[in-house]
């Protein structure tokens, strides 16, 4: 045995620790210990420690590695980094797997520290945002992640609401309700129990309705352009500690410092991501002297519990009076009929017994999940890593609106699409009624005199109200056009931001419409709009969604460098006959903040009605036509100050057609 050769050795040793084409059993590596045990020689060609390129190719073709090399420089993906992430990882997914079956005493033992739960949930998310189909499916099989997620509800959420406290928003609330966002599919949404349906939405409603109380986004939304420079003071000592003030307006008033700071790190994972140990034995190996991981911040919590919430609300088709509502199965068969679907469930549970529209057949696998057009909300995508791509650059360099990440950093950056908006898009809103939210308000308040019980004064408190607040539901149709500021001889400036409650456009805007010109420069034809406003002309071009990857966007340090124009249009036909708060052709107007994919929009209609301003981020877009993902966000009346306390709510958009 000692005379075979190393590189036969170590082909031997990728059969037994890799998974092969025709397998479906993905298993950690433990065939290697015998093989390890064989002989001195034998353990010296194959260990970790002085074999690392060894464990890194197992990693490479056990785990989807696309993402990572388009996320990370080359020099962070050492084989000794990658062998760290091998032992990470399938420690924390045979965690997952024991625990998703485990009952409460071994929740609740001193052997699972909250620590080591809460690298768990991270390591399944950073998995499912890099999925191309390989992590879904190992996460989904052998770990039992559905089952993690129903347990970890049970041991760790469910005394949550017996507080009286609104619930944290804290890393481990969020990387929960990620999680349980990704394993959403079509049949889990439409064939699940009314009875667990109920119970998460209760679960949840807290992280969707409480915006006073959850970040919607990476900085304030008042902010137009990001990052800031903070000037230097000289009077300035190391021990001052001041939360620094930013203007949002060139003539502000003191309703426009609005305090911004960075989002705190994730400390899920010991050292970062991709981390390699101080004091390994093997960490000399490739690592270029960085054994440093990255760090990022973990991903809003609000924008997941609100799309869980919207998709289940929307999860049925709506028909006039009279017609015959199919039943679930019917359904299901319509949506095998539109072609095969690659979902959670699927991926989880490849058993015959299942519905026969899940049955593989060969030619019929779509790369995105199944979602019936009537859905408001799009099911995610964890098949195709690339729809994660901007969301992962969102947390690695949108943490702190007050820096830039230097050139010499090879780290993500987040990156407009050009032509995402463009199209038309069909959306569920969500409000509270006024009266309840005023409740909410009240209870808001230190002094418990919302209530009064035989002369004694009875405190309410905000989780109470928001299990018995009356919801309103609003459906909106909205068709707009994308705009890109072009500096031409003539007018070479864009647009200076306007007021935040404005969607930062300026006051007393004019538009015109330009008919096609020739671009001797891009050597094309271009169409677009000419904008006056305080004595500025511009000349922004409008971008059709057709040509989305091969345009670039345009830079600007001062002026609004994206507008987006557009009217509300009549909803699609399976849309319920609830009554809008505005009527077709309603305009819409508003800017998108390039440095983390923030979409502001103001729509205005009747005077009776007021105006609203939206604000969000499209989550799991991609770099493709037709993959614009869901605009999450939240909706609030426009004549309140940013700064103040406003009637607010939560909406999802999505485009038509995709």
């Amino acid at each position: 045995m000692d005379t075979l050769a190393v590189e036969l050795v170590q082909l031997i040793a990728l059969h037994l620790a890799t998974p092969s084409a025709s397998t479906t059993d993905v298993r950690p590596p433990k065939d290697l210990v015998p093989l390890l045990c064989t002989s001195r020689s034998f353990y010296y060609a194959l260990n970790k420690h002085t074999n690392p390129h060894l464990y890194a190719e197992i990693f490479r073709r056990t785990f989807d590695t696309s993402a990572l090399y388009r996320r990370f420089p080359v020099s962070q993906l050492s084989a000794t980094a990658l062998t760290h992430e091998l032992q990470r990882r399938w420690t924390c997914l045979s965690r997952v797997r024991r625990l998703s079956t485990a009952g409460g005493h071994l929740w609740t033992s001193r052997k699972h520290k909250k620590a080591d739960l809460l690298e768990d949930l991270m390591t399944m998310y950073l998995m499912f945002i890099e999925s191309d189909g390989g992590n879904a499916k190992l996460l989904l099989r052998y770990a039992n992640v559905m089952g993690y997620l129903d347990q970890f509800k049970q041991n760790r959420l469910a005394n949550m609401r017996l507080r009286p406290d609104m619930p944290e928003e804290s890393e481990e609330n969020a990387l929960w309700l990620w999680l349980c966002w990704f394993t959403l599919d079509y049949y889990k949404c439409l064939a699940g129990p009314d009875e667990v349906r109920i119970n998460f939405d209760y679960l949840i409603t807290p992280f969707v309705l409480g915006v006073f109380q959850y970040a919607n986004t990476f900085a304030p939304w008042s902010c137009p352009i990001l990052p800031f420079a903070l000037p230097s003071s000289p009077s300035s000592s190391p021990q001052a500690s001041v939360t620094p003030l930013v203007l949002t307006d060139p003539s502000p008033s003191p309703n426009d410092l609005i305090p911004v700071g960075p989002r705190p790190f994730s400390t899920a994972i010991p050292g970062g991501y991709l981390s390699v140990p101080a004091g390994t034995h093997y960490s000399s190996h490739g690592t270029n002297g960085n054994n440093n991981g990255v760090l990022f911040s973990f991903p809003l919590l609000h924008h997941a519990a609100v799309q869980l919430c919207l998709a289940q609300e929307d999860r049925l088709p709506m028909f006039q009076h009279g017609h015959v509502q199919p039943t679930n199965d019917q359904l299901l068969n319509q949506a095998f009929s539109h072609g095969l679907f690659p979902s959670a469930m699927t991926l989880a549970d490849p058993r015959s017994d299942l519905p026969p529209f899940f049955d593989r057949r060969a030619g019929r696998v779509a790369r995105d999940a199944y979602t019936p057009d009537y859905m408001r909300v799009k099911f995610p995508c964890i098949v195709d890593s690339r729809r994660w791509d901007n969301e992962w650059a969102r947390l690695v360099g949108c943490r702190d609106p007050l820096a830039s990440i230097p050139k010499s950093v090879d780290l993500p950056t987040y990156r407009w699409t050009p032509g995402r908006m463009t199209g038309e898009w069909d959306g569920r809103f969500m409000i509270p009624a006024l009266e309840s939210y005023n409740r909410l308000l009240d209870a808001l308040q230190p002094l418990p005199t919302n209530h009064v019980h035989m002369g004694e004064p009875v405190r309410e408190y905000p989780v109470n109200i928001l299990e018995e607040v009356h919801r309103l539901h609003n459906f909106q149709s909205w068709s707009i056009v994308e705009y890109h500021h072009r500096p031409v001889a003539q007018f070479p400036n864009a647009l200076r931001p306007g007021k935040a409650i404005n969607a930062h456009l300026p006051g007393g805007m004019v538009v015109e419409r330009v008919t096609e010109s020739w671009d001797p420069t891009m050597k094309r034809w271009r169409n677009g709009i000419l904008v006056r406003a305080n004595g500025v002309q511009s000349f922004y071009e409008a971008i059709p969604s057709s040509e989305a990857s091969s345009l670039a966007i345009p830079s600007s340090n001062s002026g609004l460098p994206i507008l987006l124009l557009g009217h509300l249009t009549t909803p699609p036909r399976h849309s319920s006959p609830a009554i809008s708060c505005f009527e077709p052709g309603a305009t819409i107007a508003g800017t998108v903040r390039p440095w983390d994919g923030l979409v502001t929009l103001k729509a205005t209609g009747d005077p009776r009605t007021g105006s609203f301003v939206y604000n969000g981020y499209l989550v799991g877009e991609g770099d493709r036509q037709g993959e614009s993902g869901n605009w999450v966000g939240r909706w609030r009346d426009a004549h309140s100050e940013p700064m103040a306390v406003a009637w607010e709510g939560v909406f999802a958009m999505r485009k038509r057609g995709e």
